[in-house]
């Protein structure tokens, strides 16, 4: 069924492009999907369909749920107070400002219809809404200054409170670095720095990747038509080509930024040292925790935590930079914590 529908969303814009058959791709997938539990969507996405890809097949996990129910196991029984407060954006910003570390100001939060902090009037300039607890962009919003007043505003949110996406948060908007312009629409770019806390206490980080936003996204995730492109860790410069999501293929690489002709490769991330540190420094916060996947931008005074994901996009880490989770400390990690999380288990009986 996985099969017949990858086939059915995709395969003949894959024919047309690289030329290969519906048969062959049928075929793969269909034994990817019996060997490896692989879902039509992960193997259009990372382009299992190129024959140059198939031979990293088996390094690849099954799919982002497959590792996300791997981590979420860990931290129920790990980390779940430390996850719970990265998961809220409210609780992240106290917790942040608890300790120093720079984070977005929250000029009011919205819940069940009503405006539960903050005071008007807001300040002058653009602002940013966006739900307390969702992921991938969704539910946010750019309040451009003098085109909404505030009353307007605070019952548009108090409205939105009441559905699905529950605590709205209130921010200023953030603005890009004046080196980064060229790699936005003038939307928010971010890097996702993935920290990864060793047994011994050491903090390591994944491959990094800057996020760009670009047409009329005011978002730089890539469900949301976002790039993201591969940062050499050693110099912080854009290290490969970007990639985005295609509705027929799956994915696509791009050379250069679509509105703004920018090459990514070569590109040099500014304040990157920074970066880094802040994002070792906030792990440290969060000690329970062995992976965090941070969105930090960098805003003209420096870097900022703009929030941390207990579960994160694996895809995101390592689809720009052409390799597998398998080439990461990903696999050495977790096993050693689920070694370490099974010895427990068994020794109290559960």
């Amino acid at each position: 069924m996985e099969a017949k529908l990858g086939i059915t969303t995709c395969g003949e814009s894959i024919t047309k492009t690289y030329g290969i058959s519906q048969l062959r791709q049928f075929i793969d997938l269909y034994i990817d999907v019996a060997r490896y539990g692989t879902y039509a969507d992960e193997y259009h996405f990372l382009r299992l369909y190129l024959p140059e890809h198939r031979g990293k097949r088996a390094l690849h996990f099954p799919s982002v749920s497959e590792t996300a129910l791997i981590t979420r196991t860990i931290i129920k029984h790990c980390s779940q107070d430390d996850a719970d407060i990265l998961s809220n954006k409210s609780h992240f910003a106290a917790k942040c400002r608890e300790h120093a570390l720079p984070t977005p100001a929250i000029l009011a939060e919205f819940e069940n219809g009503v405006m539960t902090c903050g005071s008007t009037p807001f300040p002058s300039g653009d602002l940013f809404s966006k739900p307390a607890a969702r992921a991938v962009g969704d539910g946010a919003r750019l309040w451009r200054d003098g085109t909404f007043s505030a009353v307007a505003l605070i019952e548009t949110l108090c409205e939105q409170s009441k559905g699905r996406y529950g605590l709205f948060v209130l921010q200023p908007r953030l603005i890009n670095h004046p080196d980064l312009q060229p790699l936005t629409n003038g939307a928010l770019c971010t890097l996702r720095l993935v920290t990864c806390r060793s047994l011994t206490g050491e903090i390591d980080l994944l491959p990094p990747v800057i996020r760009m936003p670009n047409g009329d996204s005011v978002v730089d995730n890539l469900a949301k038509g976002g790039l993201a492109a591969p940062i050499d860790i050693a110099s912080g410069m854009i290290c490969g080509p970007g990639i985005k999501k295609h509705a027929g293929l799956g994915s696509v690489t791009i050379d250069r930024h679509p509105d703004t002709g920018t090459r990514f490769e070569g590109f040099q991330i500014p304040s990157w040292r920074d970066a880094l540190d802040l994002a070792r420094r906030a792990h440290r916060v969060f000690p329970s925790m062995i992976f965090i996947g941070w969105d930090i931008p960098i805003l003209p005074e420096g870097p900022i935590l703009l929030e941390g994901n207990p579960v994160w996009d694996t895809n995101l880490t390592v689809m720009p930079h052409g390799i597998t989770l398998s080439d990461t400390q990903f696999v050495p990690c977790y096993n050693e914590y689920l070694r370490t999380l099974w010895s427990k288990i068994e020794g109290s009986g559960g």
